[in-house]
């Protein structure tokens, strides 16, 4: 019985389709000009020619597996920025100055440190954990702020990053001379 209740909605249900499809449409001139379009011929209309329905597939494809995410195996274990410290105030004229890092375990060969100032990565790769910043990197990176940030990472010979050592906010106190306005 339930087969025939079945088979029966599934024919009234293709039999409906079917009909919608071959509904035709018309198209008249209405008062003022305006096209008007009905289901029914009047005097003087056209039988319009309707594409394909547009039709979206909604549903969503079944999930992919994704494979787990590939832990890189750094050995690095910790990376520290020593000198400037957080929150310290350094004082340089020419704003060359010297990082300090700490990494355990050593620096493997191939791998290197690279410096950020205020976001901008400096130029140079470093093979030792005592870096000189420069005139020229600090004039070329650092924002006309009193108050810059510094961040170290330890990048391998593909350019990924393996380590990166918290960011470090510290001040730089320029000395000027002051001159009098007369």
């Amino acid at each position: 019985m339930k087969r025939a209740v079945w088979l029966a909605t599934a024919l009234l249900w293709m039999w409906a389709v079917a009909a919608a499809a071959q509904d035709k449409i018309y198209e008249s001139t209405g008062k003022g000009g305006i096209p008007e379009f009905s289901g029914q011929p009047t005097p003087g209309s056209t039988e319009i020619t309707l594409p394909p329905p547009s039709v979206i597939d909604t549903t969503q494809p079944p999930a992919q597996p994704q494979a787990p995410p590939q832990e890189v195996l750094t050995g690095y274990s910790q990376l520290a920025i020593l000198f400037p410290t957080d929150q310290g105030t350094m004082h340089t004229n020419t704003g060359a100055f010297d990082v300090k890092v700490a990494l355990q375990p050593a620096l493997n060969a191939g791998d290197v440190f690279v410096v950020t100032l205020d976001g901008i990565a400096l130029p140079g790769r470093y093979n030792s954990g005592d870096i000189a910043v420069t005139e020229q990197d600090f004039e070329s990176a650092a924002t006309d702020n009193v108050q810059h940030q510094l961040q170290v990472a330890v990048v391998d010979p593909g350019g990924n990053v393996l380590i990166t050592a918290g960011p470090v906010n510290f001040y730089v106190h320029r000395a000027t001379v002051r001159r009098e306005v007369r």
